[in-house]
């Protein structure tokens, strides 16, 4: 089913008219329509600080034409289904920002029909009736028929069966079978339900873009991963494709258990948290080398570190957390107590703890962070390093918080 992603124009236009609209702080906003484009206008104007968002939707779920369905270990698509074509596809320049999320159809490939009785068509009898579809598909004598495209179809493609002697080698049974074939092949293309709901002399002002036609969605939430990536609004939170797996560029953990609501949430589906292995007493440090640095110096340099961090001299040090640590941390390998550290595995230690501290207190880098800055962080009593057990990272908070009901604050109404 070929989509039509032309919502971004919509979402500027929006966006700048909502932002002048006497002047408002947060003017009340309703979008029509919880599809990809409904759902993407409405992920940027809370991102853009309208937050007081509603969406009317008439049926009873999201994603409009995109309608990806649980079907056994796997999915189907009951609404679009591939990405068509390249340049100037919106789909496509956002899907492909992520590895591998898109990747050519088998429909692409060198495809066979197969009969109901598991017998391959021949490849010359296939290529003759697709010849004979298309050149009924595109006939000038559709713009005169005052039918559907179905009965257009269906006429012509018995006549030319029945009177061309070129197909007495195509069977009743097999013309049928080519036929239902056929039409499914022009509903998924077109979208529409059936070609008898359309009108023989309707014209498709569909213009295709460059590059494959057919590339397939390498996921298994299928086309709709298109919403997640549309509807993306997770400010910290943000889970990332790394090859076969993911990789947290936000909040990684979940801290602590009670009074946390990440955790009251997410506890209530088993197994979707577990213990970090960064809170196993186990968990020992590696150099880049591969060498395991002795437990006994890794205690010394992680207490050292933590000393310098909670020191009380950060409160009048004028320059930033970064040069505050980095400065007291040389200070203190210079003294006798520390000789047998090695400047190579100083250095490593310390690129370890500004990543540590980074995730940890989520900020870039400590060099943007001033000395005197006071952490009012309230650390929540529980396990303070829970890893999240499942392929969507933290970003699995997102989805049961819910799009309609948490971040967009939005009222589902039945028109």
């Amino acid at each position: 089913m070929k989509y039509h992603p032309k919502f971004r124009p919509f979402i500027v236009c929006l966006l700048t008219t909502i932002s002048l609209v006497n002047g408002a702080r947060n003017p009340r906003v309703v979008v029509i329509g919880a599809g990809a484009a409904g759902l993407a206008t409405a992920s940027r104007l809370y991102q853009a600080g309208i937050t007081n968002v509603t969406i009317l939707e008439a049926s009873q779920r999201v994603g409009g034409r995109i309608r990806t369905t649980p079907f056994g270990a796997g999915i189907v698509e009951l609404g679009a289904q591939w990405c068509h074509g390249e340049k100037g596809n919106v789909v496509y320049e956002l899907a492909s920002a992520y590895p591998d999320l898109l990747k050519a159809s088998i429909i692409a490939d060198d495809a066979s029909l197969i009969q109901s009785n598991s017998v391959r068509i021949d490849d010359e009898l296939v290529e003759k009736l697709s010849s004979l579809a298309e050149q009924i598909s595109e006939s000038e004598d559709r713009m005169s028929y005052a039918g559907s495209l179905g009965d257009f179809f269906t006429e012509t493609y018995w006549q030319r069966l029945q009177t061309d002697a070129g197909f007495s080698d195509v069977s009743h049974e097999l013309a049928e079978q080519f036929l239902v074939y056929y039409h499914n092949r022009e509903r998924g293309d077109s979208a529409y339900d059936s070609w008898y709901d359309v009108a023989a002399n309707e014209t498709d002002s569909y213009q295709e873009t460059e590059g494959n036609q057919a590339l397939a969605w390498n996921s298994r939430t299928g086309y709709s991963t298109i919403l997640d990536i549309v509807s993306r609004f997770g400010g910290r939170i943000y889970t990332t494709p790394f090859g076969p797996g993911i990789v947290e560029l936000g909040a990684q953990w979940c801290h602590g258990e009670v009074g946390n609501v990440v955790y009251q949430l997410a506890s209530v589906y088993p197994g979707l948290l577990k213990s970090s292995i960064i809170a196993d007493e186990d968990a020992v440090l590696i150099r880049s080398g591969g060498a395991r640095v002795p437990e006994a110096v890794a205690d010394r340099l992680q207490t050292m570190a933590e000393g310098i961090i909670e020191s009380d001299q950060r409160d009048s040090f004028a320059g930033s957390l970064g040069d505050f640590f980095t400065q007291k941390y040389w200070q203190t390998l210079a003294t006798p107590a520390y000789k047998d550290i090695s400047r190579d595995l100083a250095e490593q230690f310390l690129v370890y703890y500004h990543n540590y501290e980074r995730g940890y207190t989520a900020y870039d880098s400590w060099f943007e962070v001033a000395a005197s800055e006071t952490d009012s962080y309230v650390e929540p009593a529980g396990n303070q390093d829970i890893a999240w057990n499942g392929k969507k990272g933290f970003s699995a908070i997102l989805d049961i918080v819910s799009v309609a009901s948490f971040v967009f604050q939005l009222s589902w109404n039945k028109i």
